[in-house]
């Protein structure tokens, strides 16, 4: 016996339409309804934004993976789709929260001119207006297919130098080992026939990613087991790292046997490429056989589940829903706005007379080395009078927007893209209190030239662009400030021994850091 008080509860497949079932229907397109309405929103409201991104996509090989997410994920829904309909959508306050979270990473990167942040912050909220349409408890069912979107953001570019060094460092034992002789000057060998260079598109960055993109997929269609999963993906991890060394040493032969002739053009860039096709099948192979799914059911979704429908007012679905689209759209115009009511300061006037100051008698020429700094407010160069033979560069940047920027990827204290300088070397050291240094071996031919580059903002020293960015802001929000200075050291090396340089940039560093503390400091 069951009074009509009690809710209607129908337990199966919701085919033939019931009144459970056609309440579930209702509900659904109510939510596929507002999940368009909310995905056209960001669309729309942020297309200055997915187009930078769409831009990274395009310009990079190791990013273009990027156009297939989208698609990858709607397919993983799609699969799934008799899962996912036999169960009522609901309304998603995690979804909510995330969307509110990825609009403040979004507006935290437009304010600080943080592209990554800004392209991280449009995914995540994203992938809430996904999470508020289907509902918490679907969300937490559908939640890899939500979780793959993270592969739209162009990370990893901050490994380059580390994967061209241990490229550099593999390639060169693998030689030695092999029994050929080679001379190694950081990122450059010599055979005797020919001389080759690490570049960083050698890195093996482009294959790392696929790998990973493609791993991770691959475990999550033909594993159940997260151990399991999380093995296979470190298993391909490790051998697209090996595979790229491999690769490098291949190509080195190439053209060593054939006398420079091969290996050493854009030919090297389609044996690169059919290599790691051939190790991601081997990858594939072995992943098949590590498979705990059946194999006569291939890989396959979830099985339904039964639904259990409970009907609820079609009026208050919509409301809610239409309430939920109201708060995204009150949360765009907030994040799109928020920065103009920010108090912000002039920027400095005095940058000539504070270098002047800071840096006593110097001659104004062009440095040596090919440093590239644009959009500064104040930009100097030249001779230090009281070290000689150490040059500079010092910059100031205020009120910072693109074109404008300190940190950029244009912005280079050597720029390698002209092909007249190569780097040889790069890492970071400890310069003297309170300041780390990003330290570079330049190279034009024979002669070698020692660069030491560092941040200022909010009147401390940085060696990472990141963590420079992130100071910049800090004072943005605390003052109205977005000062931030770049100071640029070199000197000549006489010898391979790189101490004498070390010290002659050390005592100038000492005196070229007041000039980027005074211009950032309010």
């Amino acid at each position: 016996m069951r009074s009509d008080s009690t809710p209607a509860v129908q337990v199966g497949a919701i085919d033939p339409p019931t009144r459970g079932g056609a309440a579930l229907g209702a509900r659904w397109w109510i939510a596929l309804g507002a999940m368009a309405t909310g995905l056209a929103l960001m669309v729309v409201a942020f297309a200055p934004t997915w187009q930078a991104l769409a831009a990274v996509w395009s310009s990079s090989e190791s990013y273009a993976h990027g156009y297939a997410i989208a698609p990858i994920v709607a397919w993983l829904f799609w699969r799934e789709r008799d899962a996912l309909l036999a169960q009522a959508p609901g309304i998603g306050l995690a979804g909510i929260a995330t969307v509110a979270a990825g609009l403040s990473a979004w507006w935290l990167g437009a304010l600080g001119s943080m592209a990554i942040v800004q392209f991280a912050g449009l995914v995540v909220a994203t992938a809430g207006v996904v999470m508020a349409s289907i509902g918490d408890r679907l969300s937490w069912r559908f939640a890899f297919p939500i979780a793959f979107l993270v592969f739209m953001i162009p990370l990893g570019e901050g490994l380059v130098p580390t994967l061209v060094d241990w490229t550099a460092d593999a390639t060169v034992a693998a030689l030695r080992a092999t029994g050929f002789p080679v001379y190694r000057e950081g990122r450059f060998f010599t055979l005797p026939t020919g001389r080759w260079e690490v570049e960083a598109g050698c890195s093996g960055l482009r294959y790392l990613i696929a790998a990973v993109v493609l791993a991770v997929l691959f475990a999550y269609l033909y594993m159940r087991s997260l151990p399991r999963r999380v093995a296979f993906v470190g298993f391909a991890i490790v051998l697209s790292l090996i595979a790229n060394w491999v690769r490098a040493y291949l190509i080195v032969l190439i053209g060593h046997f054939s006398e420079m002739r091969y290996g050493t053009g854009e030919d090297h860039l389609w044996y690169g490429w059919a290599f790691f096709g051939l190790v991601m099948a081997v990858v594939f192979w072995i992943g098949n056989r590590w498979s705990d799914l059946p194999h006569e059911g291939g890989a396959r979704g979830a099985p339904a589940k039964a639904a259990v429908v409970v009907p609820a007012s079609i009026g208050r679905q919509a409301i809610a829903r239409l309430a939920t689209l109201a708060a995204l759209a009150a949360g765009i115009a907030v994040a799109l706005g928020a920065s103009d009511g920010l108090a912000r300061v002039q920027p400095r006037g005095d940058a000539a007379e504070v270098a002047g100051r800071a840096l006593g008698a110097r001659s104004p020429v062009p440095m040596t080395v090919g440093t590239r700094f644009e959009g500064a407010r104040y930009l100097e160069h030249g001779r230090l009078g009281s070290h000689p033979g150490v040059e500079y560069l010092v910059g100031y940047y205020a009120a910072q927007v693109p074109g404008s920027e300190l940190v950029t990827v244009t912005n280079e204290p050597v720029d390698d893209t002209s092909g007249r300088w190569r780097l040889e070397s790069e890492n970071r050291l400890q310069a003297g209190p309170g300041l780390v240094v990003n330290e570079v071996i330049a190279r034009e031919g024979d002669v070698r030239w020692l660069v030491w580059h560092w941040y200022t903002a909010d009147g401390e020293h940085f060696a990472s662009p990141s963590r420079v960015k992130l100071a910049t802001l800090r004072s943005l929000l605390r003052r109205g400030s977005d000062d931030a200075a770049v100071t640029v050291l070199s000197v000549r090396l006489g010898t391979a021994d790189v101490a004498p340089g070390r010290v002659q940039l050390g005592t100038a560093a000492q005196e070229a850091r007041r000039f980027s503390e005074a211009m950032t400091r309010r």
